[in-house]
């Protein structure tokens, strides 16, 4: 019990992960970097920051490559590591995460953060820590099975409203009058409108708020994270997590996250992943280019095939990482990316502070300023900054602060802090 209780000790850390987590902290940034710097656009890049050229050839290749999977490699490191803490000790952990969250959202002014929900989920994945992996395997895909049902009941529900909206509208122009039927989804359509193709005094408005100072950016922020961890998190997310999370459990528990599998089955993880992922997520963006950005046709890509292009993608991106670390190839590089994801924590939370700075009127005020393409400018400037001052500062410290910090906070013990750097 007494070793249980004490923080995780270098010797027990494994580089594939570090290294794993290290390029998903890094990723993350590459989707998150929009909702920072753009009004209202992750989703739908017409309504701002620019959906043509390099616009749209940055559009294009996030939603090929990285959307959902950068978060899908950062869920599985987190918890696949420590499934089967003492519960006392797992419970302190998550909900200082919880805490952690909060900070993210309502200091720094992240409405994207991930910390809350991966606490919340991460207080019921200690549920399954005795659970053989081929079991966690089929509970997430029936996870997985049932949000995209899930899915497309909503999108179902969302195609009848906008032809009863249109009908409507064409009823409205030609001089009928509407029964209450017809007002109600006229209505209701247009209030899908707003938040899906909102008009330009709406985005000006969230810039204006965003810009302003601590305050107005404050109360846009806060409402936006209010509707994420209610109404979205419990019908959608919480699920999504926990499915992500019991996935990369059993990865962990079969070597899969270690580099313990054969070549030839990371390969097949990576071909599979891949030739599955791309081609459906080639086919999101066909449909959603072909179509203009159709609202509906954007909403079928998140409610129904999200996850069948998401998680294979994912764990192809598994596949070429572990590929990559037992060749031995990139060597250097790799182990820079094993130092950022030991402070991924650090790093995570230093990306929310940093764009604070950047964007709100905290600081320079440059929120709705830049194109889309010219957002990964900064995207590239923060990796450049981290990949720099991980294996700096790890060289000297033994964590990262804030991993020192919740270390203390969960074992209630202060961990080591500075190496004893020896001097010629």
């Amino acid at each position: 019990m007494t070793a249980a209780a004490a923080p995780t000790g270098e010797q027990s850390r494994i580089d594939s992960l570090d290294a794993t987590r290290g390029i998903a902290v890094l990723g993350i940034l590459l989707m998150n970097i929009i909702g920072f710097g753009l009004p209202m656009a992750y989703e739908d890049p017409t309504v701002s920051g620019g959906s043509s050229g390099a616009d749209f050839g940055a559009w294009l290749t996030t939603s090929l490559l990285f959307e959902g999977t950068m978060r899908g490699l950062f869920t599985s490191r987190v918890e696949a590591s420590r499934p089967a803490d003492a519960a006392d000790l797992h419970v302190r952990r998550m909900l200082w995460l919880i805490v952690f969250g909060f900070v993210n959202s309502h200091l720094l002014l992240w409405s994207g953060d991930i910390l809350f929900e991966y606490g919340v989920t991460g207080l019921v994945l200690y549920a399954f820590r005795r659970t053989a992996p081929q079991k966690l395997v089929v509970i997430a895909i029936l996870l997985f099975a049932a949000l995209t049902l899930r899915g497309a009941i909503d999108h179902h529900s969302l195609k009848t409203l906008q032809a009863t909206a249109a009908a409507a509208l064409d009823a409205e122009r030609s001089g009928r009058e509407l029964t209450p039927v017809q007002h109600e989804a006229l209505e209701d359509w247009r209030e899908e409108l707003d938040e899906m193709k909102p008009d330009q005094a709406t985005l000006q408005e969230r810039i204006d708020a965003m810009r302003g100072g601590f305050a107005p950016a404050f109360e846009v922020v806060t409402e936006e994270v209010f509707d994420w961890r209610t109404g979205f998190f419990y019908q959608y997310g919480f699920f999504e997590d926990l499915a992500t999370m019991l996935l990369g459990m059993a990865l962990f528990m079969t070597g899969g996250l270690q580099g313990r599998w054969s070549g030839r089955q990371y390969l097949w993880l990576m071909l599979g992943g891949y030739g599955t992922g791309l081609t459906v997520n080639a086919y999101e963006a066909w449909a959603v280019v072909d179509s203009n950005f159709d609202p509906v046709v954007n909403a079928f890509n998140w409610l129904v095939t999200y996850e069948l292009g998401r998680v294979p993608t994912t764990l192809g991106h598994v596949g070429l990482i572990m590929l990559i670390w037992r060749s031995g190839l990139f060597a250097d590089s790799m182990r820079r990316l094993a130092a950022t994801g030991r402070m991924a924590f650090t790093n995570y939370l230093t990306q929310s502070l940093i764009c604070l700075l950047l964007f709100t009127g905290v600081g320079f005020g440059f929120f709705g300023q830049l194109a889309r393409h010219e957002l990964y400018y900064v995207v590239a400037l923060i990796w450049l900054l981290q990949l720099l001052w991980s294996p700096w500062w790890l060289a000297r410290h033994h964590y990262g602060p804030l991993e020192w910090l919740w270390r203390a906070l969960t074992y209630r013990q202060r961990p080591p802090w500075r190496r004893a750097i020896a001097r010629g």
